[in-house]
């Protein structure tokens, strides 16, 4: 549930880049769903958040990002209630 480098990278598309300056990421996890809100693509962007995969990528692009509190967001169907996520959606 944590993101392994701070980059957004596609195999197919290669790296997403800040919309504001090209030299800069867009962080990573979430970061092309922020290049793309804050390029205006679209209103808002879903995501999830255990380390700041939507906050980190929002921040650099100059966007807001909310992480909610855990089960403001349902994840339904629950099929092993004895665990714990670390991320939430929103």
């Amino acid at each position: 549930e944590f993101g392994f480098k701070g980059v957004t990278e596609n195999l197919i598309f290669g790296y997403s880049y800040n919309p504001w300056n090209l030299d800069f990421t867009t962080g990573g996890s979430s970061g092309g769903a922020a290049a793309a809100v804050v390029s205006g693509l679209g209103p808002l962007a879903q995501g999830s958040d255990g380390g700041g995969s939507i906050r980190v990528p929002s921040s650099l692009c100059g966007a807001y990002g909310i992480k909610p509190s855990f089960g403001r967001v349902p994840r339904f169907p629950k099929m092993f209630k004895m665990t714990m996520d670390l991320a939430v959606n929103g």
